[in-house]
């Protein structure tokens, strides 16, 4: 029987995140490498990006409903255990000589839908384990999960795939996948107690869907807010989507790997900061600082082929997305009911993946059809823009970098002009519910 619950629970939940996550991130990388070395193609990378992205944006529509339905914790379990199948099944056809392309976007959908139960659950779990006044502290520790998943990953899948190879990356994810499923064993995590306007409008799960649509339709902040989120989340697609083929344009998988840690330092940076601070007292303010310097890390990233220039970017963007995400999660596990907290960031995934599956899929063919092309040896912007730049390969792709970072701090600015968003938070009253029913 679990035996552990409130911020006890949290904080053990989280450390088997932590290695799970982490085995994850080294089979993400090693298959992303694995991609570009058999085909040395930006767009089936970019294809392989969208297979873990686009199937949870559509499983979400039913993921919402039954997270605020079900025992969560049993969800995240299941979770768990259907991504870890799939990737036991990708390690037999690799260690069989059968492995194919189209088996690794079969492998990230399944991945995909898993998360698009998991995520959710997790988070609508928190405000029922944490404080109140913890939550932004909470947001800045999940936030360390994935920096932490950021630093280690690249850097020492950089390592062992020269060493043991993708194989033995697999069976080090399929460990890990082991240590998590245990730790949530370990901990009993309450439901929250139904709110009347929640049970009144429990039918179907479409209609409950349509419910949390009604919800945040009923609150403009929170449109507002998810609008913001989700074109943020359309330029991380393109640097998501960019990042690896730009760098391996010029560089091996060992220099991948630094490099992409030095993103993932700056997450741990912003992760950390975040957890002992709490976060600004208006965390509005604090996303939209967060989504202006994110922006110039971006811009940054592209400007030029220095590993150190590349590095500070990175790790610019790192420490602000950080910030950025937590700070949006936070506000709402404050702001909503906690038994309608499943739909809401079903819907907030629905959005966000379906902004960065789209980015995704028109990157790799915008670089390797326009940008690229652009500053060749005998591009048209040779002359031009190559003068400032550079020119060769990777350098269509930096410039890429360059415009996503610029459109992003321009987006930011115009939401800083929004009243309705900047008081978003003083028109939303506190949600958390310290009542929860954990004989359900």
């Amino acid at each position: 029987m679990p035996t552990f619950t409130g911020m006890k629970g949290f904080i053990i939940i989280l450390l088997g995140q932590v290695v799970s996550v982490t085995g994850s991130g080294l089979t993400r990388f090693g298959l992303g490498v694995w991609i570009l070395d058999q085909t040395g193609s930006a767009t089936q990378y970019s294809l392989f990006l969208f297979m873990f992205m686009m199937p949870a944006s559509i499983v979400a529509l039913v993921a919402g409903p039954l997270v605020d339905r079900w025992d969560r914790r049993r969800i995240l379990i299941a979770s768990d255990t259907v991504a870890a199948l799939s990737t036991a099944g990708l390690l037999i056809l690799f260690f069989t000589d059968h492995l194919q392309i189209w088996h690794i976007f079969v492998m990230a959908a399944v991945n995909s839908n898993a998360s698009a139960f998991q995520v959710p659950a997790f988070q609508a779990s928190v405000p029922m384990l944490v404080p109140r006044e913890r939550l932004g502290q909470a947001a800045g520790m999940s936030q360390l999960v994935q920096a932490l998943d950021s630093v280690v990953s690249p850097a020492l899948a950089g390592i062992l795939i020269l060493s043991i190879g993708l194989g033995g990356i697999m069976v080090v994810d399929l460990s890990t996948f082991s240590i998590g499923i245990l730790m949530l064993f370990l901990v009993a995590i309450p439901r929250p107690r139904a709110t009347a306007e929640v049970t009144e409008a429990r039918s179907s799960l479409w209609q409950e869907f349509l419910f949390g649509l009604r919800y945040i339709r009923e609150r403009p902040g929170f449109i507002y807010l998810m609008t913001y989120v989700t074109l943020i989340a359309f330029f991380l697609g393109f640097a998501m989507a960019l990042f690896t083929p730009m760098i391996l344009s010029f560089a091996d998988a060992q220099l991948l790997g630094f490099v992409s840690s030095l993103f993932g330092i700056g997450t741990l940076t912003g992760g950390v900061a975040l957890t002992v601070w709490g976060g600004p007292r208006r965390r509005i303010t604090g996303i939209l600082v967060s989504g202006l310097l994110f922006g110039l890390g971006l811009t940054m990233t592209g400007i030029n082929q220095s590993p150190l220039f590349i590095s500070g970017g990175l790790f610019l963007a790192g420490g602000s997305s950080t910030m950025l995400i937590g700070l949006n999660r936070a506000i709402y596990q404050a702001k909503t009911a906690p038994d309608v907290l499943g739909r809401i960031f079903s819907v907030r995934i629905l959005l966000s993946l379906s902004a960065m599956a789209t980015a995704v899929l028109i990157a790799g063919p915008l670089a390797t059809t326009v940008f690229e092309p652009l500053l060749t040896t005998d591009g048209l912007g040779v002359d031009s823009l190559g003068r400032i730049l550079g020119s060769g390969p990777g350098r269509g792709m930096g410039l890429m970098f360059i415009i996503t970072g610029l459109l992003m701090i321009m987006v930011t600015l115009i939401f800083m002009a929004i009243p309705a968003f900047r008081n978003m938070e003083e028109s939303l009253p506190d949600q958390v519910d310290s009542n929860t029913d954990t004989n359900r």
